[in-house]
């Protein structure tokens, strides 16, 4: 079994768009900027035999706000840049009671039946709660930037 981490996309992977109120995911490739930091770090993770999956959270999908083809070609751009083994994403409404939605752990769980991980040995890196609560039922190592 292998040992992995999941990046939390939208805060970690790629930086958010300044909103009013609080910080916004991007909507656009144009909007979408992948920390500049990131991809030494990934490739750090590599270098001891991590593999490295992102998974995100994209209501803006099921709303409309965000096309599908758009959000296609933004991960397009990130697998480009950096080295990542997989994304899965979300598309459903924060009120969907669907199994993908974090603190639920399908996405987690998807991705540990398709590729053999080791969530005993493995991390999940976001700077929201609802990973953090995902790793504690998965019994992942949680780091909360």
């Amino acid at each position: 079994m292998k040992s992995a981490v999941f990046f939390e996309r939208d805060g970690i992977i790629n930086q958010y768009q300044r909103g009013q109120s609080k910080p916004l995911p991007p909507h656009s490739v144009e909007e979408f900027q992948i920390h500049p930091e990131v991809g030494a770090l990934i490739e750090k993770m590599r270098s001891i035999g991590l593999m490295i999956f992102v998974t995100t959270h994209q209501p803006l999908v099921a709303t409309g706000e965000l096309d599908r083809r758009e959000l296609k070609r933004m991960h397009l751009i990130m697998r480009s840049k950096l080295n990542i083994d997989d994304v899965l994403i979300c598309p459903h409404e924060t009120s969907d009671p669907c199994p993908c939605a974090k603190p639920e752990t399908g996405l987690f769980k998807e991705l540990e039946h398709q590729y053999r991980i080791d969530m005993d040995h493995s991390f999940i890196i976001s700077d929201k709660w609802q990973d953090a609560a995902a790793a504690q039922v998965l019994g992942c190592v949680s780091v909360m930037l």
